[in-house]
């Protein structure tokens, strides 16, 4: 959140230079959102996984035709 308003902050600045860090800054943001969402379903997953029942392990029996 604060590298959030950190970016809303840097677009007030002028400049060409204050643009071009505006730029990264954005792609820095992006990364930081997209590695917090990868995050965010890996931790839902879990604990999902352990709310859940678990589920019996099914036994494969060998059959034999003639």
């Amino acid at each position: 959140m604060v590298l959030g308003v950190v970016v809303f902050l840097w677009s007030f600045r002028g400049g060409i230079q204050a643009l071009a860090d505006g730029v990264l800054l954005h792609a820095l943001l992006d990364l930081v959102c997209a590695a917090t969402a990868v995050l965010t379903v890996r931790v839902v997953r879990y604990c999902t996984a352990l709310v859940e029942p678990t589920r019996p392990v099914r036994r494969e029996v060998l059959v034999s035709l003639r």
